[in-house]
C-alpha cells in the first residue's frame, strides 16, 4: 500500500503513527504516539527536552518542503545545526544534528537511493555520497561519485567549535583526558556555549583545577542568563540547572560552603521549578558537607517536565 508509519512500544504499551493522519511523520529518539508518549522512557528527561525540539524542528523543515522535498533538501534537513529554544544555530543540543552522530543516512526506498553522510568527525558537516541500493542488493558496492554537501554554518566559527567538541569526545572516549581537555577549550574559545563550558568544567574537576571549574560555570551561568533576558524565551533549558548544581559542588570542593549554599537555594526556589509536576519530583538529601544540616536539592534529570506532554502530538 505504501502507507507510511512508525511503530512505537515500551514495556506498557504500543502505539502506531501513520502518515496519512498527521501528513509529516517526523521521528527524534522519545515516543510521541498517544498510547506511549506520557511514558519517560528515555535515558533522562533532559533527553525527551532535547529531543523534543529536534522534533519539532525536523517537522518543521519537512512540512516546509512539502512535495518539493528533494535529496538535496533532505540531506540539508539532516545535518541541520539550528537550536529551536534559542532560535539560532548552534553547534550542541537541540539541534536535529545531535551532538556526536556516527552516522547519518537519507533513505528513498521507492528509488533505492541512499544518501551516506561519510568522511572524519564530524561526519554530518561533510558530505553525503550517493549509494545505488540497486547495486548493493545485487552483490555489488553500489558506490557512485554523485555528491551532497551537508550543512554549512553561516558563522564559520561554530562549524569549528563543533568540530572540536566532538574531537573532545572522542579523546574522552579513549581515556585521553588531557586532550579532550585541550580540544574542548578550543572549541569554547572558538565559540562559547554552556553545554561546552560544562564539559570543560568536567574535566577540570576530574584533575583538580576546581577554580578554574568554578570560573568557567559561572560564565555558563551568566551567558544563559543573559541570552534569556535578551531573547525573551519561555522558561529555563536544562543545561542552566545542570551548570548551577555542577557549580555549587565545585564551591563545596573549594570549601566554599556559604556560596554552594546560595547556588543550592537558587535552584530550590526558582519560579521555573514551580510546577506541581517538577516539585512532586523534587527530593531531600543530606548533603554530607553541610554539618548535618538538611540541605533541598534536585535530581537535574526531574528539573523540566517533559515537554511532549503538552504538546500535540500531531507537531
Amino acid at each position: 500500500t505504501q502507507e507510511g508509519f512508525i511503530f512505537e512500544c515500551q514495556p506498557k504499551a504500543f502505539g502506531v503513527r501513520r502518515l496519512h493522519r498527521e501528513g509529516v511523520l517526523a521521528h527524534s529518539n522519545v515516543f510521541q504516539s498517544l498510547e506511549c508518549g506520557r511514558e519517560e522512557y528515555a535515558t533522562t528527561t533532559r533527553m525527551n527536552w532535547d529531543n523534543y525540539w529536534r522534533r519539532k524542528r525536523l517537522h518543521k523543515l519537512v512540512s516546509q518542503a512539502g512535495d518539493g522535498l528533494d535529496y538535496a533538501t533532505a540531506v540539508q534537513v539532516m545535518s541541520d545545526h539550528f537550536d529551536g529554544y534559542w532560535s539560532e544555530e548552534k553547534p550542541v543540543n537541540r539541534t536535529v544534528s545531535q551532538v556526536y552522530n556516527i552516522q547519518s543516512l537519507v533513505l528513498d526506498p521507492v528509488n533505492m537511493v541512499a544518501f551516506l553522510a561519510e568522511g572524519d568527525c564530524p561526519v554530518h558537516l561533510r558530505r553525503y555520497r550517493k549509494i545505488d541500493l540497486g547495486e548493493v542488493f545485487a552483490g555489488r558496492e553500489g558506490l557512485t561519485q554523485e555528491y551532497l554537501p551537508g550543512y554549512q554554518f553561516k558563522n564559520p566559527k561554530l562549524r569549528s567549535a563543533k568540530e572540536k567538541y566532538i574531537l573532545s569526545f572522542v579523546a574522552a572516549f579513549d581515556n585521553d583526558f588531557p586532550t579532550a581537555l585541550e580540544r574542548v577549550s578550543q572549541s569554547v574559545e572558538e565559540y562559547f556555549t554552556a553545554e561546552a563550558a560544562l564539559v570543560y568544567a568536567v574535566f577540570k574537576m576530574k584533575e583538580g583545577g576546581f577554580a578554574s571549574a568554578a570560573s568557567m560555570l559561572e560564565l555558563g551561568k551568566e551567558w544563559i542568563e543573559k541570552k534569556k533576558l535578551e531573547r525573551g524565551t519561555e522558561g529555563y533549558p536544562p543545561e542552566y540547572f545542570e551548570t548551577c548544581i555542577y557549580l555549587a559542588r565545585t564551591y563545596d570542593l573549594l570549601g566554599e560552603r556559604r556560596a554552594a549554599e546560595k547556588i543550592y537555594q537558587l535552584v530550590a526556589d526558582h519560579e521555573a521549578l514551580a510546577h506541581d509536576h517538577v516539585r512532586g519530583k523534587r527530593r531531600i538529601a543530606d548533603n554530607g558537607q553541610a554539618r548535618g544540616a538538611r540541605v533541598e536539592v534536585v535530581n537535574v534529570d526531574l528539573l523540566i517536565e517533559n515537554p511532549m506532554l503538552a504538546d500535540d502530538h500531531a507537531g
